[in-house]
């Protein structure tokens, strides 16, 4: 045995596992206990005897498994004021948790909860207060967790005893405008987090009242007599479901993949929020709301579309650009600063679109700013109060309202393009009209993570659509080889099925034709001897699959897949 790691509220210890280490376990859980003076002796019996059990089981199969050498395990005891958490970290090829209790759905990893059904988790399942089984990387981690409990309240359910604090950022807001004081459901959010948990009228009232200040047993009753009878089980899944995404100001173990991701994200993720943004938002709009109706949106259109009259007619000068070698591509460089000033001006007007209309139906705009993330600026506007309009027509508007601008903005280049006389310009919007066309064509893509997926969501009403789409699709080609998962199958209607089967196999088959597609033009090129495009066609194609990948939100799931946690109890 060998002591890890010791601070004011940690403690860790490396073990072999052997036949003695049962014994060493228990030792050190006692031990840690008379240190922190926290848990009555029945309740620190329990968790004793849960760990025993757990490191029996652990023995018997790294002896099973007979390894030329021993098998090590982590032993991490921690403390707050009124709770004790052991945490047993271990091999997964050991076998103790099924690979298959976690199964990929939505963003996340969920719990098979039936599939912990083995004899060992039984006779442990009754004695802690929590059982959560994390994952990390090629490793278990074992977390029970026992609550100290007020004296002639041994009996009550440990999170009734909880004293819950939002965490600070954390912000609450009724639904349709309502005050704090309606009885109403409304959605709880962090300002710099994706994350937003929309709350029905009961949930809502409980966690306003989430300040420190009042325990969980006192704000459930306040639930009852508000609404009636209500389930105690909502207030676990209330804590629960805040605790999970780092709302909680009290958190442990638990949360720190959640903090780690942010602060990870941080590191690279400059933010610059502009002061009273929804007040700046309100001014646009009382400019350019009359352009917010169905002639408005015609106007746009066509302003866009005459883009196609300058197109046209300058088609010999875009082949000559098109078919200059790198003495004349040279000749542009003056123009390549110029033009990205513009487009970082363009994604601005875009992004303001969207809160602008937004702010059009009623929306109220937290945040609007600009932020340095990995190397380039990016704009953007926070529109997700328009989750909550009831029409699902507005919340179409809304998505809608910033490439409809930037269609505006496309055309708008190219008859500059037509009009321009010196190379300078005639470079500035060549290079600003590409830069449009190519950030149109990844928002209409409804494959990715942008504007037009979302409107895709909306006018379907399935949430989640892409994730789970090739969840089922998984499912489907896993049951013909026999696995036997149906957890996508069983909780999606007939219409989801066949919705999912066709955006699944379109996104499959459009991924490949456009992979197909690069690759024939970059091998035709070199064997053309036209070195020189088909090379900048490949860096161009890496920008634009590097955009993608920021837009479409692929970096922030990589921890998450990675390290994800589910409740046993």
């Amino acid at each position: 045995m060998r002591l890890l790691r010791k601070e004011n509220s940690e403690t860790s210890y490396s073990m072999e596992l052997d036949q003695h280490v049962t014994n060493r376990a228990e030792e050190l859980v006692r031990k840690y206990n008379a240190e922190t003076n926290i848990l009555r002796q029945t309740a620190v019996n329990d968790l004793v005897a849960t760990v025993r059990v757990a490191f029996s089981e652990l023995t018997k199969l790294a002896e099973s498994k007979q390894a030329s050498k021993r098998l090590a395990t982590n032993l991490v005891l921690e403390h707050d004021e009124n709770s004790i958490s052991v945490s047993i970290s271990f091999s997964r090829q050991l076998g103790l948790i099924p690979h298959d209790v976690f199964s990929q759905h939505s963003h996340q990893r969920i719990a098979q909860r039936g599939k912990m059904n083995d004899e060992w988790f039984t006779k442990v399942h009754d004695r802690v207060d929590r059982i959560i089984v994390h994952e990390r990387f090629r490793h278990y981690v074992l977390e029970f967790i026992q609550y100290l409990r007020p004296d002639g309240q041994e009996r009550l359910s440990w999170y009734l005893t909880q004293f819950p604090r939002l965490a600070t950022g954390i912000s609450l807001e009724p639904e349709n405008n309502g005050t704090a004081d309606d009885l109403t459901a409304g959605i709880v959010r962090e300002s710099k987090a994706e994350e937003i948990l929309q709350l029905d009228a009961v949930a809502f009232y409980a966690a306003r009242q989430f300040d420190g200040k009042v325990s969980l047993q006192d704000i459930y009753m306040s639930c009852i007599g508000q609404f009636g009878l209500v389930p105690p089980e909502k207030m676990l899944r209330l804590y629960e479901q805040l605790e999970a995404i780092g709302y909680l100001e009290t958190q442990r173990s638990r949360a720190h993949g959640v903090h780690r991701k942010r602060l990870s994200s941080d590191a690279f993720n400059l933010n610059a929020s502009i002061a009273h943004p929804d007040r700046i938002v309100k001014r646009f709009h009382g400019l350019s709301r009359r352009c917010i109706n169905f002639i408005g949106t015609v106007i746009l259109i066509a302003i866009g579309t005459s883009g196609v009259f300058p197109l046209f007619h300058s088609w010999g000068k875009l082949t000559e650009i098109y078919l200059m070698d790198f003495h004349g591509f040279h000749t542009f460089a003056n123009s390549i600063i110029a033009a990205y000033v513009i487009s970082l001006a363009g994604i601005m007007i875009h992004e303001l679109a969207h809160g602008v209309v937004c702010k059009h139906f009623g929306g109220k705009i937290h945040q609007l700013g600009v932020t340095f993330y990995m190397g380039s600026l990016m704009f953007y506007c926070d529109t997700t109060s328009s989750w909550k309009f009831p029409d699902k027509a507005q919340r179409i508007y809304v998505s809608l309202g910033g490439p409809l601008v930037s269609y505006v903005l496309l055309g708008l280049s190219l008859w500059m393009f037509w009009l321009a006389s010196s190379p300078f310009w005639v470079g500035v919007w060549y290079i600003f009209a590409f830069i449009s066309l190519i950030g149109l064509i990844m928002n209409f893509n409804p494959f990715i993570r942008m504007d037009t997926y979302y409107v895709l969501m909306d006018w379907l009403e399935i949430p989640n659509l892409r994730p789970r789409s090739f969840a089922y699709l998984r499912e489907v080609a896993g049951n013909l080889f026999g696995s036997g998962k149906k957890v996508e199958s069983n909780r999606s209607t007939a219409r989801e099925k066949r919705i999912f089967w066709l955006y699944g196999m379109l996104g499959i088959l459009v991924s490949v034709a456009l992979v197909g597609w690069a690759i024939e033009y970059y091998v035709r090129a070199l064997m053309r001897g036209d070195w020189l495009h088909a090379h900048i066609y490949l860096v161009m194609a890496f920008l634009a699959l590097t955009l993608i990948r920021l837009a479409s939100g692929i970096g922030s799931q990589v921890y998450a897949s990675h390290n994800a946690e589910i409740i046993l109890k």
